[in-house]
């Protein structure tokens, strides 16, 4: 017999602040309030790893764990600003997938399903409005464990899910959403926490997450994936659990901060994703552009800020040393990108204590040009080096707002020409 899940319309709310007016603002250390930028911002229970980012016609959904028996939700117009739903019951504290869909697959006539990992097997329910739902009567769909990622192929016209425990990945296809084969497997070298397979640019790429953010691009030919690339690890992204939004306009990746403190952002800027020759690249996403209320050209060291920003620069001189400095009236923060030590050191007053102080490299990002580009909110600096070739964001307690960028090469300041966007939100 379906057993109904009932959501009731009580404390379960997902508020950040005692009342809608602080809805997604964050405390500073002096005690006062602050928007929270770019960043989703909770405190909704613990954990708080991403489960799903859906799209829903027009409206963004982020679903979280919180550590208890319900996944808490949000949603935003534009990956930016988000605002807390309701949170729906769930019979496991870990990660699961959420999928919308209106083209009614399953014949279920509904346009909602979970899919949760329990007891050792994927367990699916469906909902007709996201509110209230109802367990499928012949779970498990799937009689195998693991963390489950589901994206829709049209060239092959299947759902693909991927299931990740361990080291192992499975693929499983289905038309329905309900009645899924296991098609491969595959055993990775490293211990993968969740994986996605997906058609970006015309060509397969399979991410996967671990201690890092990894990928592999190949073949698929809807039963295996196959490739004879290395496994590629995508440099300053920590990203142990993070949510993979794909659709065909966009793909976007949004993952969990590597801090828990309660007054720096949950999760980080959402990015799109793209390959470009062949290289994977997280850039902010297109929500971003859509939010630009101002745009400056000047000197780098004349564009000053005092709110959400957007600095871009090109540096077209050699060197080995690169210092960006972002600082305030008090407070500032050091990137330090040294080219001989293949390393990206982060220092300064205004950094949080939980935040990474150093990058190890692997990668070469030289090139003739390279440009750089800056995401300043509240409390977070996100760097992008060559569009996105490389992406960190660095958790900061700032004084005030940062409201100003010089840069160093070699020790010598570089009087770079640089653009300013004012990012209304």
């Amino acid at each position: 017999m379906i057993k109904k899940l009932a959501i009731a319309f009580l404390s379960v709310l997902i508020l950040s602040c005692s009342s809608s007016s602080e809805e997604q603002r964050q405390k500073i250390p002096d005690g006062t309030y602050r928007p929270s930028g770019f960043h989703a911002f909770i405190n909704h229970g613990q954990g708080n790893y991403p489960v799903s980012l859906v799209k829903a016609d027009t409206l963004y959904h982020l679903f979280y764990t919180t550590g208890t028996d319900e996944w808490g939700h949000l949603s935003s117009t534009n990956l930016l600003s988000w605002t807390p739903e309701i949170s729906f019951p769930t019979k496991t504290e870990g990660i699961g997938e959420v999928i919308w869909d209106t083209r009614n697959f399953s014949g279920l006539n509904a346009e909602w399903y979970s899919f949760q990992n329990l007891d050792g097997a994927i367990h699916m329910s469906y909902s007709v409005n996201g509110l209230q739902w109802d367990e499928y009567t012949n779970n498990p769909v799937i009689q195998s464990e693991g963390i489950p990622t589901i994206i829709w192929n049209d060239d092959l016209e299947i759902w693909i899910l991927t299931l990740s425990s361990g080291n192992n990945i499975s693929i499983h296809t289905s038309t329905n959403l309900i009645e899924w084969q296991e098609k491969s497997s595959i055993a990775a070298a490293i211990d993968i926490s969740r994986a996605a397979l997906m058609k970006q640019n015309e060509q397969w790429v399979l991410l996967m997450q671990g201690e890092s953010l990894y990928y592999q691009l190949g073949d698929f030919d809807g039963e295996t994936f196959s490739s004879d690339r290395a496994i590629v690890n995508y440099e300053g992204v920590v990203a142990s659990k993070g949510a993979i939004l794909k659709t065909n306009d966009e793909a976007v990746f949004l993952a969990k901060n590597i801090s828990d403190h309660e007054q720096l952002p949950t999760f980080t800027t959402p990015r799109s994703i793209t390959l470009d020759d062949e290289v994977l690249k997280l850039f902010p996403a297109e929500s971003f552009s859509n939010e630009i209320v101002g745009k400056r050209r000047a000197k780098l060291n004349r564009l000053f800020t005092d709110g959400p920003s957007w600095y871009s620069f090109y540096a077209n001189r050699a060197f080995n040393k690169m210092e960006i400095v972002i600082t305030d009236n008090s407070s500032e923060l050091r990137i330090t990108w040294n080219k001989s030590e293949n390393n990206i050191n982060v220092n300064g007053s205004a950094l949080a204590s939980e935040n990474v102080s150093e990058i190890l490299l692997a990668s070469d990002y030289s090139q003739e040009t390279i440009t750089v580009d800056i995401l300043i909110d509240h409390a977070s600096v996100d760097l992008f080096l060559n569009k996105g070739a490389f992406a960190t964001t660095i958790l900061t307690f700032p004084d005030t707002f940062f409201s100003k960028v010089e840069v160093f090469l070699d020790d010598e300041m570089y009087d770079a020409n640089g653009v300013l966007y004012d990012i209304g939100i």
